[in-house]
């Protein structure tokens, strides 16, 4: 057999065996990303301590965070605003066909990286009297601003 043709066989082998090296690196250097991001996102939803709440009536609430509830209440939408310590989370839902609608919060809390909420959109209680109108059910709450994201979960 040809020297030549043996070493070219063995080089070939070789580059083989680094690429499949390379792919295995890559692959545990993706898995190891996705493992941190999984904890960090742990992190951020990690309750620390539940926070006090009031819900603001729409003539309560600041003018600036009225102005813009009101361009975009048609559509569901989330709003955050900072004013004078507080913060202000605004949660609306989608066009409803009758009145009767309303939004509950069912958590705010803080965590270590983000300030959390969940709130929920009831319907109409079961012989509620309710009229045919488009309705544009949101909420506001008020709580103190601590200077971190707002997650809607």
């Amino acid at each position: 057999m040809d020297r030549g043709y043996a070493k070219r066989k063995l080089l070939k082998k070789d580059t083989q065996k680094a690429a499949v090296f390379g792919a295995v690196l890559i692959c545990a250097a993706a898995f190891t990303a996705a493992l941190t991001g999984c904890v960090s996102t742990q992190a951020e939803t990690e309750k620390i301590r539940d926070m006090k709440y009031e819900v603001i009536e729409e003539e309560d609430i600041p003018q600036s965070l009225r102005e813009m509830i009101k361009g975009g209440e048609k559509k569901p939408f989330r709003i955050t605003y900072s004013d004078q310590g507080f913060l202000y989370i605004a949660q609306g839902y989608e066009v409803q066909p009758t009145t009767g609608y309303s939004v509950e919060v069912k958590e705010l809390y803080e965590t270590e990286t983000a300030v959390c909420i969940k709130t929920t959109l009831i319907g109409p209680k079961k012989g509620e009297e309710k009229e045919k109108a488009e309705t544009y059910p949101y909420i506001v709450v008020q709580t103190e601003d601590v200077k971190k994201d707002v997650l809607f979960k």
